[in-house]
């Protein structure tokens, strides 16, 4: 059902129908309209009809009722309702009303065939005990009173055949109107003597399926309330209450209920009187858990009249069949049956609903009307008749449950039992607890870790037996950047909530966004200062709250690093007394979620046969939410499957696998990852021993953590790549990533140089932040002597500070966990010896210039996706190639094949075509192109190594000199300030 909140505005109109603006009429589609209902904040219900056309001088967001009327029904001008269309109305029949003042009924005397020609053009919804206007002239109007129609519906429409007719004794007359009510009181009519010189104020606690298993509750009666034997007294023996709740006006709201005393299953002792309410008895007074209510004991009480009918109201679709009504008569009977067999007696109230055994509801009216409750036996059910309402009610809407509880799975169940969480509820079950709860927790994580789930689960225990706190939540986002006056009123009325329903636990979601540490940059800014002021505003006022009501907070927050220290520090006084960190998913965490996760959700799944093993192996880094995104995906696949083959729901490893490629986890956001995935070992000619030596480094404790995690020494997980240019260094990166099925971050090393102050530290502190997001990951820097040269040769001392930062990363206090870190260069001469020591990139590979056997190795790598003719002979070419790299033989072969284009573009030219028509020619004709030998040859005559023979040497001696390095004069090196 679709709802819309608008602003009411007085109108000059002289009708009892709701008004549109233009837009609002279109959007809403009011022309097809029957009906509206519109809700106001405190829960009345009204039904309006609309008027046939929009009201020009109305605003998008506003509706229009006449003034007379609106004040009438107890409305007040700019007063926000919560409007929604109604497609199902019944007709009336007959119409009963009453004058509301004598004034009134000499109007109606004197003008009745004027209001019989003039009230359906004024009116057309009505509903019991509605007061409504209607006019005779543009200066005169009175006011009449629903007392009843029929049919007995909810609500109803005025027809031209509908029979009106009229009192002619006004009602009493009040100093002030009370607005209907949606539990309308016909207990003034039962002549019930009350004994209010006991009243119990009790907390409502509705009955749910975990109190029904504490209490050990079998079959809970519709009108039924629950005490425990501790408050129990005298009147014990009293078989009918009076429950009343006061509402926000303080007119009661009344049920007469069946109180039946219960063992205590707890130690726990509460200062308040709780009282289990039936869902039935929730619904007819619209309570939540915590509204407070007087329970009054009612004496020498005699039952007046029997029931002789009842008329069955269904609160759901309902089909208009006699079948069905009889199949639906036939259920009432039997659950009534079933009740009055366990109780002897079934209390049941006027307009009261009751749940079927199907678990479906509906509203019983009890005939005579004069009844407004009574007790029904298995005797006198006998004698009973039953009807159905010819048109269904969407029932009552009641306010909703301020927080969703989520069911306690095994995936929070280790989270759960942490010492800090366990403190919670070891006070919870105090005497100290109930009077003020002082406990207030900090749960911290990164975004996507499950705080906000962890922190509702917590609260989902604490909403449960024994405890039934009340819940409450604030996201703190939605008040960033509102002035401190507004986030304390805010605050304020949600503390008014909590207050009103304590024992309360209120959660504050994400709480740094505004009571957040200040930038150290800014101190003693104007920025600092309002932070500073609004976080020892919260404060105050949320330990003001505490110190006289028992309510507690939750928190969460991205780290402690990030919040003021008002609301949480490790010393002095803070807000927050205990701080729970969000623990990283390791593998077998990973496992356990995963499984419970596809069990949930195909609970057919044979997760035996799933590989999960391998799944929490690739999904390092994964946050909760990620795995959560990863098996909804592979639900779809499993959904999709399931319609098309026909066969049970269960998730496969297909699903699983396909889901993974298709999920991008969260740490991967804002990263740039190196998404070609066309290299491998096969793709790299030649290199054996750098293969063999990354593949130790690098792929075997990727492959293999568990056998490398039983040796006590740390593992080298630096290795440095280098040799010549065009050796082959950057692709052999791209197939160790892709071996290794490794996240690859590529970094060339002058990026990170900034000529600005402390720029370029940055720089490398946020790749390792990324590299550590994204792992298991594979840090490859480009051109690392550009990055880190030898300290004491740079007059600025910006390198020698990039290194020293490096150093850090490499091998500081925080472990490099998950991180490979791979680092190519053509001088590694120029790199500072101390990043190249053990434990840091303490690993060196050479990659030297081809031989023949490795040309032809390369060649035939790189021709892998080629189509070769038969006379290509890759041993001869690789004779004529000496000298040549890597880079130099693939830039042979696409010279090549420009060579193939060039003679397939002459042959098509020689035939007389056109420019324009060559390539669609070749397209056509040319499908299967070669690439031949003698094209390899032409392409030999243009190509020339890119090193020449003294280049080469050069080489050669620095890298010899690299691994049998000499000594160095330390006299050469400077001093800087770096």
């Amino acid at each position: 059902m679709h709802i819309e909140i608008f602003k009411l505005k007085f109108v000059n109109i002289k009708n009892d129908f709701i008004h549109f603006s233009p837009a609002s009429y279109n959007n809403l589609a009011v022309a097809s309209v029957h009906a509206l209902k519109a809700e106001i904040q405190d829960g009345s219900v009204f039904f309006f009809s609309p008027y046939p056309s929009p009201y020009g001088s109305l605003e998008d967001d506003c509706i229009g009722i006449s003034g007379s009327y609106a004040r009438a029904l107890g409305l007040k001008e700019d007063q926000h309702l919560a409007i929604s269309t109604i497609n199902n109305v019944g007709s009336i029949k007959r119409l009963h009303v009453s004058p509301w003042t004598s004034d009134d009924l000499e109007i109606v005397c004197s003008a009745s065939s004027i209001i019989e020609s003039q009230l359906l053009s004024q009116l057309r919804i009505v509903w019991p005990n509605q007061v409504f206007c209607a006019w005779i002239s543009n200066n005169i109007s009175f006011n009449l009173v629903v007392d009843s129609f029929s049919p007995e519906l909810q609500y109803g429409r005025l027809e031209e055949y509908t029979e009106i007719v009229v009192n002619m004794e006004p009602k009493k007359v009040v100093e002030k109107l009370d607005p209907p009510r949606k539990c309308i009181n016909l207990r003034k009519y039962c002549g019930v003597g009350d004994d209010s010189s006991i009243t119990f104020q009790c907390r409502c606690v509705p009955i749910d399926d975990s109190i029904k298993r504490h209490f050990k509750l079998k079959k809970v009666p519709p009108f039924a309330v629950y005490m425990l034997k501790s408050n129990q007294s005298a009147l014990e023996s009293c078989q009918l209450w009076k429950l009343c709740k006061k509402d926000d006006e303080s007119s009661p709201v009344e049920a007469y209920v069946q109180v039946v005393h219960i063992q205590n299953g707890s130690s726990r002792k509460s200062k308040w009187t709780e009282l289990f309410i039936s869902e039935n008895v929730a619904s007819y007074l619209n309570v939540k858990l915590g509204s407070k209510a007087d329970l009054i004991p009612l004496k020498d009480v005699a039952l007046k009249e029997e029931i002789s009918a009842m008329l069955i109201s269904p609160r759901f679709a309902f089909e208009q069949s006699e079948e069905e009504q009889q199949i639906l008569v036939r259920e009432v009977r039997d659950t009534l049956l079933d009740f009055a067999l366990h109780d002897a007696h079934v209390l049941l109230n006027n307009k009261g609903e009751i749940t079927l055994k199907s678990g479906r509801k509906v509203q019983l009216t009890l005939r005579p009307l004069s009844i407004v409750w009574s007790f029904l036996s298995v005797a006198t059910l006998r004698d009973v008749s039953f009807s159905c309402n010819e048109y269904y009610s969407e029932g009552t809407v009641m306010n909703p449950q301020q927080y969703v509880s989520c069911n306690e799975t095994n995936i929070w169940r280790s989270l759960i039992e942490n010492d800090e969480l366990k403190l919670v509820e070891k006070l919870a079950r105090t005497d100290g607890l109930n009077a003020h709860l002082q406990a207030n927790l900090l749960i911290t994580g990164r975004n996507g870790s499950g705080k906000t789930e962890m922190s509702k689960s917590l609260m989902s225990r604490l909403a449960k037996a024994p405890f039934y706190f009340y819940q409450v939540e604030v996201d703190c986002l939605k008040l960033k950047g509102k002035r401190i006056e507004v986030v304390v009123r805010e605050l304020n009325e949600t503390l008014k909530e909590a207050v009103d329903h304590q024992p309360s636990v209120v959660l504050l979601e994400n709480i740094d966004t505004i009571a957040g540490l200040p930038n150290t940059d800014h101190v003693g800014t104007e920025a600092t200062l309002f932070i500073n002021r609004l976080s020892h505003k919260i404060a105050e006022v949320l330990e003001e709250s505490q110190r006289l009501n028992s309510i507690s907070f939750v928190g969460t927050a991205l780290s402690t690093t990030k919040v003021n220290p008002r609301i949480y520090t490790t010393r002095g006084k803070s807000l927050f007394t205990y701080n729970v960190k969000m623990p990283e998913n390791n593998k077998e965490t990973r496992m356990e979620i995963l499984k419970n996760l596809v069990l949930d959700k195909a609970p057919a799944s044979e997760v035996d046969n799933l590989d999960l093993d391998k799944l929490a192996r690739v999904t390092e880094g994964y946050l909760i939410v990620d795995l959560v995104k990863l098996i909804k995906t592979a639900l779809f696949e499993a959904w999709q499957r399931k319609v098309l083959e026909q066969e049970e729901l269960q998730i496969v490893n297909s699903d699983l696998f396909f889901a993974l490629q298709c999920t991008k986890p969260s740490y991967l956001e804002g990263i740039d990852l190196l998404k070609e995935k066309k290299h491998s070992w096969a793709t790299v000619g030649g290199l054996k021993e750098a293969k063999a030596k990354i593949t130790e480094v690098i792929i075997w404790p990727t492959m293999y953590p568990h056998i490398l995690n039983q040796c006590p020494l740390k593992a080298q997980t630096g290795i440095l790549v280098y040799g010549a240019p065009g050796t082959g260094k950057t692709i052999l990166a791209r197939a160790a990533a892709f071996e290794s099925s490794l996240n690859f971050i590529t970094v060339k090393g002058p990026e990170l140089m900034s000529k600005y102050i402390g720029q370029s530290e940055e720089g490398v502190r946020n790749v390792f932040e990324k590299a550590q997001s994204a792992k298991p990951c594979l840090l490859f820097f480009d051109e690392f002597e550009s990055l880190a040269p030898r300290r004491g040769k740079d007059q600025t001392g910006v390198t020698d500070r990039v290194v020293n930062q490096l150093l850090t990363a490499l091998d500081g206090v925080e472990p490099l966990t998950g991180v490979f870190v791979m680092a190519a260069t053509s001088r590694p001469d120029l790199i500072d010896p101390a990043l190249l020591r053990p434990g840091r990139i303490g690993t060196s590979v050479h990659c030297p210039f081809p031989d023949a056997a490795t040309r032809e190795e390369i060649l035939s790598a790189l021709s892998s996706g080629v189509e070769l003719d038969e006379d290509v002979d890759f041993s001869s070419i690789a004779e004529v190639t000496k000298g040549f790299s890597g880079a130099d033989l693939k830039g042979v072969l696409s010279a090549a094949q420009l060579r193939v284009i060039d003679q397939i573009i002459s042959d098509c030219s020689s035939d007389g075509n056109q420019s324009e028509e060559t390539l669609p020619l070749i397209v056509e004709r040319h499908k299967d192109v070669k690439l031949k030998q003698h094209h390899i040859l032409e392409a030999l005559k243009d190509c020339k190594p890119s090193l020449s023979p003294g280049e080469k040497r050069n080489y050669d001696k620095i890298y010899n000199t690299f691994l049998k390095p000499s000594f160095v004069d330390m006299k050469e090196q400077k001093v800087t300030f770096a």
